[in-house]
């Protein structure tokens, strides 16, 4: 899975994009960032509300755990190459 993942954004209407722009500029962030947090609120709202595909959420788990097996294991080879 790629470390980063981009989204390229296209409001449905002007009127979404006006507001997405007038929201940016009266917090004083860029658009992007602001579109950033939205699109975090609504992974919250969705796995809060039981709305998130369970095989999804196996999947993020495997990956998750593979990771922890691979930092743990870099750890133990450079604690090994110390000694």
């Amino acid at each position: 899975m790629a470390d980063r993942l981009r989204i390229g954004l296209a409001p449905r209407s002007d009127a979404q994009t006006s507001l997405l722009l007038y929201w940016a500029a009266i917090e004083g962030r860029p658009v992007a960032d602001l579109c950033l947090t939205l699109l975090e609120r609504a992974l919250d709202d969705a796995l809060q509300a039981n709305r998130v595909p369970v095989a999804a959420l196996q999947l993020v788990e495997q990956e998750m755990q593979a990771r922890q097996k691979l930092c743990a294991d870099l750890h133990v080879k450079r604690l090994q190459a110390e000694a």
